[in-house]
């Protein structure tokens, strides 16, 4: 059943209720889905739409089936005749904020994993739990969501209302290139971002402050950024970034100072590093 269900859950005791889907345009989408019934069983027998899109359904109700001004008595086993309206499973169009790669950085890299925010990702949250292929195939949709990225699939790992996260295709194409996230085969506005062969970036903590260690391991930042925790700036000599050493600068006076990654020409993100000075 889909978030906007008129009635998303089988009427609690019963056997069976009746059920009404949209499939999708392109065949492979669940744009609306609803029950139809209550603590008995109910059965669906016929459908018809009208020119505007309505949807007519027929069938057999019983106790507890939804109704609107009912004869004396209500349902209880007999006929009924429930319309579903065509604008009740309109998706809204998705609009894309922003997309980075996993660690904040606003490019992305050849089959890395990115991060797409913005509102009407979904009309669902969800992972890909039960959807990868005996043969090891990765989904391309998930609930109805998929994304492409310069016009190819990407697979996509989890969804919600503002966050999709997937992994990009592994295209050969460097450059900026349009993202576009389809719901319910309501395709969004066009969003670009650079691709890169790769994409490095630092890992932030709160504040924009880079995750950089001492030698001892214990955190190199300064005191109130952990919250609970005493902690000392990074002093001349070294620190450690992960996977990275490197050397502060003895010229350095107390303060927070940008530092980032370039990699064979790419940038990354740039976060903080407080120096505690000479």
């Amino acid at each position: 059943m889909t978030s906007n269900a008129l009635q998303p859950q089988i009427g609690a005791g019963a056997f069976s209720n009746a059920f009404f889907s949209q499939i999708g345009a392109d065949g492979s989408s669940l744009v609306y889905s609803t029950f139809l019934g209550g603590s008995s069983i109910a059965s669906a027998y016929a459908l018809a739409l009208d020119p505007s899109g309505n949807a007519y359904i027929a069938g057999r109700g019983g106790a507890g089936f939804p109704t609107v001004n009912p004869l004396p008595g209500g349902l209880s086993g007999g006929a009924f005749i429930a319309k579903i309206g065509a604008g009740v499973s309109s998706t809204a169009v998705p609009q894309v904020s922003g997309v980075l790669n996993v660690d904040g950085a606003k490019t992305i890299a050849l089959a890395s994993w990115i991060a797409i925010y913005g509102t009407n990702l979904s009309t669902t949250t969800t992972d890909w739990t039960g959807e990868i292929s005996a043969a090891g195939d990765l989904p391309t949709q998930l609930a109805g969501t998929s994304v492409t990225v310069n016009g190819k699939a990407a697979y996509i790992y989890s969804v919600s209302p503002t966050q999709i996260n997937a992994i990009a295709p592994d295209d050969g194409t460097v450059g900026i290139v349009p993202v576009v996230v389809t719901v319910n085969g309501t395709a969004g506005t066009k969003a670009s971002v650079a691709l890169n062969s790769i994409s490095p970036a630092l890992f932030l903590r709160p504040q924009n402050y880079v995750v950089a260690t001492h030698l001892d391991y214990s955190p190199a930042v300064k005191t109130g950024v952990l919250s609970g925790e005493t902690t000392q700036s990074a002093a001349p000599g070294h620190a450690a970034l992960y996977q990275i050493a490197v050397t502060v600068p003895a010229t350095l006076a107390p303060g927070d100072y940008p530092i980032g990654l370039e990699v064979d020409g790419d940038v990354g993100s740039t976060g903080l590093l407080t120096g505690a000075g000479p």
